[in-house]
């Protein structure tokens, strides 16, 4: 979700969630039971093979650590032929603030230009609210020649919330996009957020070092547990495009430095937070679950440039983790779901599976 909210310890009250009586109904559910399909098993075996580790299954669940009820599957072979061609990266809160300290971007576009993947990063205000962003996230999507039907949209922590709130905006977008994959998304918000101080946003602004665009300075609303969710009641997904999630689920020992004291407050709450979100809040409702990602908050989406020395490194000093084996099985999951359900649409109904909250 950024690099600032680490900034929240002396702002915290002692309840990150006070009582209320405002606010949408809520139920925490397993997944399955929540409309959740669960690809874990799929997913951990296309991740272990792109990452060298499928011959050695706790290397691998060291990477991917392995929640009750996931089941075993091999990966099949991928896809020979795909209508995506494109990838679009859309970041987080202070994430233009804090563009040139990380090598995330050239990671992303070695990772996808070696599978013949168009790939961009969308120039998003790292400080303004995702109806501010919603604009330039349309134009991304359409103002690039394609084909319909052939982008993956990837959005880490408030990138993906800008995401739906684009789609909800801009229905012209629809035809174009194939795919939403939340990585650590900020789907539920964070009570971080909630607590922090409108004035955050004019201190990140003004720290030296640091190059913010001049947006609308609502990022912070955006990101309120509250808003998230009276926002998702009113606004069902739209149809014809798959949604994926990917949690951050780091033990504790894979924190870095500089989310400490974050996921200390977080863990008044739920010691299963990346240092920014709890995991529960990182799944989009109604997509397909991943899986959970031995990484905190940075480790799962941003590279710190091998170039810095001094304090992104020992800030972010848990930052490695096989991150193109990751986008490798991210894609390689959503192509093969959609050659599935192309297959599946082709049969006559009557030979179709019925639908299933597992595969």
């Amino acid at each position: 979700m950024g690099w600032a909210l680490i900034l929240l310890a002396g702002c915290a009250a002692p309840a990150l969630v006070p009582y209320s009586t405002e606010g949408v109904p809520l139920a925490l559910v397993p997944a399955t039971l929540g409309g959740i399909t669960d690809a874990r098993g799929p997913f951990r075996a296309r991740f272990c093979q792109a990452a060298g580790v499928a011959d050695s299954p706790a290397d691998c669940e060291r990477l991917l650590p392995r929640l009750s009820g996931e089941g075993s599957a091999a990966p099949g072979p991928d896809p020979a032929e795909t209508r995506l061609r494109r990838v679009l990266f859309v970041p987080g809160l202070w994430s233009d603030c804090v563009r040139r300290l990380t090598a995330t971007e050239k990671l992303l576009d070695e990772a996808f230009a070696k599978a013949g993947w168009r790939f961009a990063v969308v120039n998003v205000d790292g400080t303004s609210s995702s109806e501010g962003n919603a604009g330039r996230l349309r134009d991304a999507v359409l103002d690039d020649p394609g084909e319909p039907g052939d982008t993956v949209l990837i959005g880490h922590s408030k990138g993906v919330v800008d995401i739906l709130v684009a789609l909800e905006a801009h229905s012209e977008m629809h035809a174009r996009v194939a795919a939403v994959v939340a990585m650590a998304g900020a789907v539920g918000g964070s009570p971080l957020a909630a607590k922090a101080p409108r004035a955050l946003i004019t201190a990140v602004r003004n720290t030296p070092g640091l190059t913010c665009q001049k947006g609308d300075g609502r990022a912070l609303e955006s990101l309120d547990p509250q808003t998230r969710r009276d926002w998702l009641a009113r606004h069902p997904l739209p149809e014809g495009i798959r949604f994926y999630s990917l949690v951050a689920y780091p033990a504790p020992e894979r924190i870095s430095r500089g989310l400490a004291t974050s996921h200390g407050l977080l863990s008044r709450i739920d010691a299963r937070n990346d240092g920014q979100l709890l995991a529960h809040d990182q799944v989009i409702p109604g997509s397909t679950l991943l899986g959970y990602v031995n990484a905190d908050h940075w480790a799962i989406a941003t590279e710190v440039s091998e170039a810095l020395h001094g304090i992104p490194r020992r800030i972010a000093n848990h930052n490695d983790f096989p991150r193109g084996a990751l986008l490798r099985a991210i894609l390689a999951q959503v192509v093969a779901d959609m050659e599935q359900a192309a297959l599946s649409d082709t049969r006559p109904s009557s030979a179709r599976p019925g639908a299933a909250t597992t595969h």
